[in-house]
């Protein structure tokens, strides 16, 4: 299984390992008899039954570092063409030592090399998401019911760059009308 990356922020994170957290979920689901879970409750289970540690200190300026790239992640503006556009991007520098640090830039000001380098890792990220995807699909299909998907988005992209407001005065659907769907 690969290794998922550490949060490089304010270590926030219990003290307990990921298999210790695992062991929680797969306790309150066989003390619950429960088929789907909600984690606020399976931690206010696990807080009842005296196994949710305290947090560990975490550095504030860590903290505040992360909130502001989720802020700097969340903003948009609308570009020359009319689309609505993330403004920042994200990537990645790994010093000599080997150690990894994140460098943000604007959309509008951005130079091409860091600007590819984020949309590739953005890519990667997307790439990654979808062979697990697929990787759960299949499993579920060999051990479950049957479950059917394309991973061509070229329908959605062109859905997605579709107009969603049309003028009153537009040809087509009337309203008054009954469709069968």
């Amino acid at each position: 299984m690969p290794k998922r990356k550490k949060r490089r922020y304010g270590d926030t994170r219990s003290t307990l390992s990921k298999e210790e957290k695992w062991q929680i979920v797969n306790d309150y689901i066989a003390a619950t008899g429960a088929d789907e879970v909600d984690m606020n409750e399976v931690a206010r289970w696990a807080k009842a039954q005296g196994r949710m540690p305290e947090p560990k200190p975490y550095d504030p300026v860590k903290q505040f570092a992360h909130e502001l790239s989720v802020a700097a992640r969340e903003e948009y503006y609308i570009d020359p063409q009319g689309r609505e556009v993330r403004k920042n991007h994200v990537y990645v520098v790994v010093d000599p030592d080997g150690r990894r640090s994140f460098r943000w830039v604007g959309i509008e000001t951005a130079k091409p090399e860091p600007m590819h380098k984020s949309l590739q890792g953005r890519r990667r990220q997307a790439l990654g998401d979808v062979q697990q995807l697929d990787i759960d699909r299949k499993s579920y299909n060999e051990n479950g019911a049957t479950i059917e998907m394309s991973y061509n988005f070229d329908e959605d992209l062109a859905e997605g760059q579709m107009p969603t407001e049309y003028p009153e005065d537009a040809e087509g659907i009337d309203d008054n009308e009954e469709h069968a769907e």
